[in-house]
């Protein structure tokens, strides 16, 4: 469950935002930028892409902040980001339909001090299918907790536990190493 003090911190920044304070703003922006980056990134595999995302994601947020708290459903302001983040992907890709193939990933050593582990990592997740591959990727790359994945994915929590765990399984008989779950 979120750090309680985290969410009240952050609930009175949003709340600073509503009321107009564009250096609040600036500070979720800190907060999530490097977060939504490599999210954005590790599902695009271009730093490029993935920046110019990142830029319209935050443009979106702002744009929509006002309407954040009239909508219960949207309490978590990182849930919240994560939702705009997937949407925009989804529309990146509904405009550009090209895909990199998820082991095709070579910018992601740039952003890794260990590429050999990510190149191993991304050829594991490619043998995954989409859903599993997507509830790693939420959980261990975005760092969302199995609610936020459930909620951005459309799934039962519960759900998401199980293909987490189903997946990492099948993750350590491929590979034989061990990877760690949360």
């Amino acid at each position: 469950m979120p750090d309680t003090e985290h969410l009240n911190l952050e609930a009175r920044i949003v709340q600073q935002v509503i009321q107009g304070d564009k250096q609040a703003f600036g500070q979720l922006y800190e907060i999530y930028a490097d977060r939504i980056f490599r999210y954005l990134f590790f599902r695009t595999g271009t730093e490029v892409v993935a920046e110019d995302l990142m830029c319209d994601v935050f443009f979106k947020a702002w744009a929509a902040l006002p309407e954040f708290n009239l909508d219960k459903k949207h309490n978590n302001f990182k849930a919240w980001l994560y939702r705009i983040a997937h949407n925009t992907l989804i529309d990146h890709r509904r405009t550009h339909k090209t895909e990199i193939p998820i082991d095709q990933l070579v910018e992601l050593q740039s952003v890794s001090e260990k590429p050999e582990e990510i190149s191993h990592l991304l050829a594991d997740l490619n043998t995954l299918d989409n859903l599993s591959r997507q509830v790693l990727i939420h959980r261990f790359v975005a760092g969302l907790s199995h609610r936020e994945t459930a909620a951005l994915l459309g799934i039962r929590e519960a759900n998401v536990r199980v293909i987490q765990f189903r997946a990492i399984k099948k993750m350590r008989e491929i590979s034989g190493d061990g990877y760690e779950g949360k």
